[in-house]
């Protein structure tokens, strides 16, 4: 029976389903349901690449700042080793590179979380969709980013840091500690996404949100831990 009203409902052209994940994402993923074309991939993935290129761009002078003050800071590294660092820092922040290694990292994180979809929506909660399906809905859910980086490229601007929490970090004092690197983690546009993540499993495999909202939130946990440990390691 719910097959049947999903089918019967009208096809959504690609800006309506763009416009509708932010108000009523269900439309937009039985939309995925009822057709998904290359256009569904590209399109999303175009504007977020646009995006974060744009972001990259604005953000260069900042980011080449603080990756000379952590070269200047670290007491590990000696002092006669230091200038050559910074020289080739300052280098790079002049280099199109930059942008080749940004594309290059969104396209990667793309393909895992289509195959993190994948894995639960199709082995954890026993649904069934392709992997063209999942490549769209991790490109559609993506462009939450565009609005994260809204908010964070001005804030960085206007502060000059790229320190820029959108976390419970916010209500922790600064620490090179394992805790406040978890907690900065805890990005509130993550959480947006995993949740909209959960939304798809359940238009593509009904009622299953609870239990795909669980899987993902056990992910990004374990992401978000990971990447704390590994940061302080690099740290050591």
């Amino acid at each position: 029976m719910e097959e049947n009203s999903v089918s019967n409902e009208k096809q959504l052209s690609l800006w309506q389903k763009i416009g509708l994940l932010f108000w009523e994402p269900t439309a937009t993923f039985r939309a995925l349901v009822r057709r998904t074309g290359w256009l569904d991939i590209v399109i999303p993935l175009l504007l977020v690449l646009i995006g974060m290129v744009y972001m990259t761009g604005k953000i260069t002078p900042l980011t080449t700042q603080y990756a000379k003050e952590m070269i200047l800071n670290n007491e590990k590294i000696p002092t006669e080793q230091k200038a050559p660092i910074l020289e080739r820092i300052e280098k790079q922040q002049h280099s199109p590179m930059k942008y080749f290694w940004t594309v290059i990292t969104v396209l990667i994180k793309v393909a895992i979380v289509a195959g993190i979809f994948l894995l639960i929506n199709n082995f954890i909660v026993g649904g069934s969709s392709r992997y063209l399906q999942a490549l769209a809905v991790v490109n559609y859910v993506n462009l939450v980013d565009i609005v994260a980086m809204a908010v964070r490229t001005p804030l960085m601007l206007a502060q000059e840091t790229v320190k820029v929490y959108t976390s419970p970090a916010l209500f922790f004092e600064e620490s090179k500690t394992f805790f406040f690197r978890f907690m900065a983690g805890l990005d509130v546009f993550a959480l947006w996404k995993t949740i909209l993540l959960a939304v798809a499993v359940s238009v593509f495999t009904p009622k299953k949100f609870k239990p795909a909202l669980t899987a993902f939130i056990i992910f990004w946990l374990m992401y978000v831990a990971l990447m704390a440990l590994l940061s302080g390691l690099s740290q050591m």
